[in-house]
């Protein structure tokens, strides 16, 4: 009975990984077909952390991946042309700096797992990723690495703009994007500082 127990736990394993592996090849598809949108590239992203951590149901929440899926497009158009008929509401402010914050703490954790696959030899060996797909590894980390600076720089821009209200459901809410609490000063010490970049995204206190 042990042996079936055991056998069926490894079935649902395969399964749940084979979800993540599915969903990362179908933002990979995503991402190559619009290069110039980062919005596919924050998904692909997210779904190769996700695939990392696929034993523990992913690296994102549900709230962090539906965060991601946000077409803050329009809200950008309204800030690049601000008028009378382009006014944003406190609660589309934090859906957009909601997206930023996932967005920036997405490439910020990618760089370190990018970086972590050069210098760890066990790495592919512990995840076995599609060879197209280790193949865009570089380009990837060097897209992630140039879009932390200006993501952090916009969110430390627009989180001013938040009401006291809306501050508290945008601190509440990013903590929900991750499984792990990567804005929190205690995760940083448990990793040995290797999130301190994230903890530094720690906005609206």
């Amino acid at each position: 009975m042990c042996d079936e127990f055991n056998k069926d736990l490894l079935m649902k394993g395969d399964e749940k990984k084979t979800t993540f592996l599915n969903k990362m090849i179908e933002h990979r598809i995503q991402y190559n077909e619009d290069r110039t949108n980062d919005h596919y590239l924050f998904l692909y992203l997210a779904s190769i952390l996700n695939y990392i951590e696929w034993h523990n149901d992913g690296c994102l929440s549900e709230v962090g991946m539906m965060s991601l899926n946000v077409n803050i497009s329009t809200t950008i158009y309204k800030l690049i042309d601000l008028n009378a008929s382009n006014t944003i509401d406190q609660q589309e402010l934090v859906r957009f700096c909601l997206n930023l914050i996932n967005s920036y703490a997405t490439c910020y954790l990618s760089k370190g797992m990018f970086e972590l696959s050069i210098e760890e030899d066990k790495f592919f060996i512990s995840n076995d990723f599609p060879e197209v797909i280790k193949s865009e590894f570089e380009e990837l980390n060097k897209k992630a690495t140039e879009l932390i600076t200006m993501l952090k720089s916009l969110l430390d821009k627009y989180t001013l703009y938040m009401d006291d209200e809306h501050k508290k459901v945008f601190t509440l809410q990013k903590n929900n994007g991750f499984f792990k609490q990567i804005f929190s000063a205690e995760s940083v010490k448990i990793t040995n500082g290797n999130l301190s970049g994230v903890e530094n995204a720690i906005e609206c206190k």
